[in-house]
């Protein structure tokens, strides 16, 4: 134990540690789970992986080891009041605790760069403005995270006088990281709102069943979830110093919980395809494409001619280039098409015959329109 530091806290020598082991352990396995899931769905079932699925990998295996660093400071007695703790050993918990703090705050912004490239496949490139916009939002998030933890490292001099201030030191004051990070953790949180409210406008501008609709934007909205997480952190900034061990303990479970929740939410839409196959549906082709309008119908084999591929023709005027939402296709065969890529999957070129899609050449996941016949004739 240290030397006395004043009275001892009021409630003596309470232990947070079961908080943190228990509530970390368990959200992060979920998290764990949830993007397996994903990554299944996208690379077994879709066959279709992405960029913002490698984003998501990468962001659990930051989480993970930020998980990692920050069992090791509970051993060492973080999570205990800082009177109770041997120098040594208070020393040891902060530091590792400190240093699991930059692999937590990039972790914070990559999955919502995640979230805003699935939700430009599913838009496709109809509202490029909008999308721009979201980008935007998302990749200065992860430059003013990347900030932040710049910051930790330079805010004294030494640079290890953050996670040791019993060393002759110069900080900064601990108002500007505190207003900083504050203002980091109210960005995030507007962020989370738009590109959780931006697909429900789109959604419900498409032309399905209003119970589908609801679902759908359920389904896409949870970043709300992370949204109001992020309040919560950000109201828990305020860190008493001298017990930073007990004191830090809230925004360890809050941070934590945002980047679960935020990795979870991420998830989730793109399980529609697994949920199809594990009903027994075609993952390729849900119940919904069944009842399209443009859905073509074949009552009975025609031997001559079949198309090379699953055949689903495009209304007139789908072949324009414009490509994801648009008022002449069925909004629910377009939705789910890219919503998990349960998009009919067509081989051949588009209206010029070249192996491309529709946009000038340019290959598009979802519903592609194609020219190429295979004829098939026997002798008689």
């Amino acid at each position: 134990m240290a030397e006395p530091m004043g009275p001892p806290p009021a409630g003596g020598d309470e232990s947070r540690i079961p908080l943190i082991v228990g509530f970390l352990t368990a959200t992060t396995i979920l998290s764990f789970l949830c993007v397996t899931t994903r990554v299944f769905t996208r690379v077994k079932i879709q066959r279709d992986p992405g960029f913002d699925d490698a984003l998501i990998v990468f962001a659990e295996i930051l989480q993970i080891i930020n998980y990692a660093f920050i069992m090791k400071s509970t051993s060492y007695g973080f999570g205990r009041h800082v009177y109770y703790l041997h120098p040594l050993d208070e020393h040891k918990a902060v530091f590792w605790n400190f240093i699991s703090n930059p692999f937590a705050i990039v972790t914070l912004a990559l999955p919502r760069l995640a979230i805003v490239m699935f939700i430009s496949r599913v838009v496709g490139n109809t509202r490029k403005r909008q999308m721009w916009i979201l980008y935007f939002l998302a990749v200065s998030m992860i430059l003013f995270s990347c900030l932040a933890a710049i910051f930790l490292f330079v805010q004294c001099d030494p640079p290890s006088a953050a996670w040791n201030r019993r060393k002759p030191h110069k900080c900064w004051n601990p108002d500007i990281l505190a207003n900083y990070f504050t203002f980091v953790g109210a960005y995030s949180a507007f962020i989370d709102f738009v590109i959780a409210a931006y697909p429900v406008s789109i959604i419900f501008g498409l032309k399905m069943a209003l119970r589908r609709k609801v679902e759908i934007s359920i389904i896409m909205s949870l970043g709300l979830l992370a949204c109001i997480c992020a309040i919560i952190r950000t109201t828990k900034e305020d860190i008493n110093y001298l017990d930073i061990t007990y004191s830090a303990v809230d925004i360890i479970i809050t941070t934590t919980a945002e980047i679960n929740t935020l990795q979870i939410c991420a998830c989730i839409p793109t399980f529609l395809p697994l949920i199809n196959k594990l009903r027994g549906h075609d993952p390729w082709t849900s119940a919904s494409h069944k009842r399209s309008p443009f859905q073509a119908s074949h009552s009975g084999k025609t031997p001559n001619h079949k198309p090379s591929g699953s055949w689903r023709p495009l209304p007139p005027g789908a072949g324009s280039g414009k490509g994801g939402v648009g008022d002449d296709m069925d909004g629910e065969d377009v939705l789910l098409g890219r919503l998990g890529g349960s998009g009919t999957k067509v081989e051949g070129g588009g209206g010029g015959g070249d192996g491309m899609g529709v946009d000038g050449g340019v290959p598009r996941r979802g519903i592609r329109a194609t020219t190429e016949v295979q004829t098939q004739w026997e002798a008689v």
